[in-house]
């Protein structure tokens, strides 16, 4: 249930590449390629050629940085076109791109798909979709750069509750038995997200195992006191409580 493809696959979920009917096109040295990094991070608004000469050159300029920039965005119009444009909009530039020729925006579009369903065999089709679109970190080899780490830390979080979501619909799929081994990962990777760990209890209760759920919800208590000085949410002491009785 995922999306038709464009005839251009930019990604950013990862490495920066294009493709274009699966074959990689280059986008040439690390100016350009951090140029269209920028405007993808910002896709759909403008970028001023201030920020993107900054963000290029920083301290150490050429000559004419404006003009050199404009030379980089003519030749990367010409790898992206037709199926996306850079516009000239005072005062910089726009990168215009349909969701579906940008592995992040499929990610997105997908995830708002899978939200409103009713249907947890569609939600997990959807989601698995999305996060198969996913090759690493976002922009990831611009990670010392604020613009990256920010649109990353905005990916990861969709990320995170789209991996919530899947587990929800798989559990409402009755696949509990086969879910523990991958909640047992993802808690240890997300140790404070109380909602890992509560599909974990849910998952061990129903297969049977009912004192390793309970000891779970122990291992959180004691995880949210000492990491945050927080109780357990009201959910989780709810849950605690029907696993007892």
């Amino acid at each position: 249930m995922g999306l038709m493809a464009s005839d251009l696959d930019f990604r950013v979920l990862g490495g920066i590449e294009l493709v274009r009917h699966g074959r990689a096109v280059p986008i040439g040295g690390p100016k350009p390629r951090l140029a269209l990094a920028v405007l993808a991070a910002h896709r759909g608004s403008v970028v001023s050629v201030n920020r993107l000469c900054d963000e290029l050159w920083g301290s150490n300029p050429p000559t004419d940085p404006p003009g050199v920039l404009q030379s980089h965005l003519s030749r990367l119009r010409r790898v992206l076109r037709p199926e996306a444009e850079i516009i000239a909009r005072p005062p910089g530039y726009v990168l215009q791109i349909p969701d579906d020729a940008i592995d992040a925006g499929r990610f997105e579009l997908l995830c708002k798909r899978a939200s409103p369903s009713s249907d947890p065999q569609a939600t997990v089709e959807l989601l698995e979709s999305a996060l198969a679109c996913w090759r690493g970190s976002p922009f990831e080899e611009f990670a010392e750069h604020d613009w990256a780490r920010l649109e990353a830390m905005r990916l990861d979080e969709l990320y995170v509750v789209a991996q919530e979501e899947l587990f929800e619909a798989r559990l409402a799929l009755g696949r509990h038995a086969t879910l523990i081994g991958d909640l047992e990962a993802i808690v240890a990777r997300h140790p404070l997200r109380e909602c890992f760990w509560q599909q974990l209890i849910v998952a061990l209760y129903r297969s049977g195992r009912s004192g390793e759920a309970l000891r779970r919800a122990e291992t959180l208590r004691v995880l949210l006191r000492e990491e945050l000085g927080l109780d357990p949410s009201p959910a989780l002491r709810d849950l605690e409580a029907r696993v007892l009785s």
